[in-house]
């Protein structure tokens, strides 16, 4: 297999690319990264004082690759890359729409394809888990603008490649940057929980979806489409939260924060960004999110047609993303007990 990695240095692609580095199945891997040292620096911290030698390193974003110049044309190729949190909504559709649009561009005909999609594009779940045929009514730009991007892959694509286009919803594990807010919290006496309602949530583990990826990359042709991976059992905000307490041996005491606040908070973050920079899901757009309290997903049509099951733990994800967050001096130990 010749692997094309997208998003090498963030969070799922650089767990992809890591894994695929120690797969033998992977003959080539060529790698998209906009900033060759921050790949260099994950690499050594890894265990890869150097690249390996089937790794190739393409730098630039997805109007600057050349596969022909590059020498190498992929049999698969992962799109990670994409823009997760922004105040201007323009760069969602930039980065997430368009990226895609010059990937899908470039690509050969016979490349299988996965992109990753998000549970946003699908929108909350209010009636129960959501499944793939239910209708998509996503509320923030991050959301519209991963429903577009679909759609501009089941329109240009779709016909011609072996696609795959993943809606994962909560993702947790080593290497993860967005839930830093909730583990810094979690060490204080006090935590503050989004609304008054306890609110149900998909969830799934950063090495499970890694390992639904290469399901899929080992599985027979015909199964293009759309499919939600999850874990199993999801969970609650509260046990989230309880679950992040636990892992740092501490019990504090949570809060409930009206939803009304949240708007309030949200609408202040746009006028301080440093607010915003500091916890990313209290942007404007992405607060939205937060005032819904179902976002559950069935992943029974993926576990069907790729034979997989996730089966991590959320308590073991959860130790995982801590230990991550303290490697990288991002966390500080606490001996307390729970």
């Amino acid at each position: 297999m010749k692997l094309f990695v997208t998003g090498t240095t963030g969070f799922v692609g650089s767990t992809l690319l890591l894994n695929a580095l120690r797969n033998p199945s992977v003959e080539r891997i060529a790698a998209s990264v906009r900033n060759p040292a921050k790949l260099a620096n994950l690499l050594e911290t890894e265990g890869f004082p150097s690249p390996p030698p089937k790794l190739q390193i393409l730098s630039g974003d997805t109007s600057e690759w050349n596969f022909s110049k590059a020498n190498f044309s992929p049999t698969a190729c992962v799109h990670c890359a994409g823009t997760l949190f922004s105040n201007d909504p323009a760069a969602y559709f930039a980065g997430n729409v368009e990226g895609t649009r010059n990937l899908l561009a470039k690509l050969p005909p016979s490349c299988r394809t996965i992109l990753l999609s998000s549970q946003s594009a699908a929108g909350p779940s209010p009636s129960g888990p959501l499944e793939e045929s239910s209708p998509c009514s996503p509320i923030s730009f991050y959301g519209k603008s991963k429903r577009e991007m679909e759609l501009v892959a089941q329109e240009a694509f779709f016909e011609k490649n072996e696609t795959v286009i993943l809606r994962p919803p909560i993702i947790l594990g080593a290497r993860d940057t967005a839930t830093l807010p909730l583990f810094q919290m979690a060490q204080s006496p006090l935590c503050f929980k989004p609304g008054r309602e306890e609110k149900k949530l998909s969830w799934i583990s950063v090495d499970d979806l890694v390992s639904a990826i290469f399901a899929i990359l080992g599985a027979d042709s015909g199964k293009s489409g759309i499919y939600f991976v999850a874990a199993q059992e999801p969970t609650t905000d509260l046990a989230l939260i309880r679950e992040t307490a636990r892992s740092l041996k501490k019990n504090p005491t949570i809060v409930r924060i009206p939803k009304l606040f949240l708007r309030a908070l949200g609408a202040v973050s746009e006028k301080i960004p440093a607010i915003g920079k500091a916890v990313p899901s209290l942007t404007p757009d992405r607060c939205q999110e937060l005032l819904f309290d179902s976002w559950v997903v069935s992943p029974a049509l993926f576990q069907k047609n790729f034979s997989w099951q996730a089966s991590e733990s959320l308590f073991s994800a959860l130790c995982k993303t801590r230990d991550s967050y303290r490697q990288r001096g991002l966390l500080r130990f606490s001996n307390s007990p729970e």
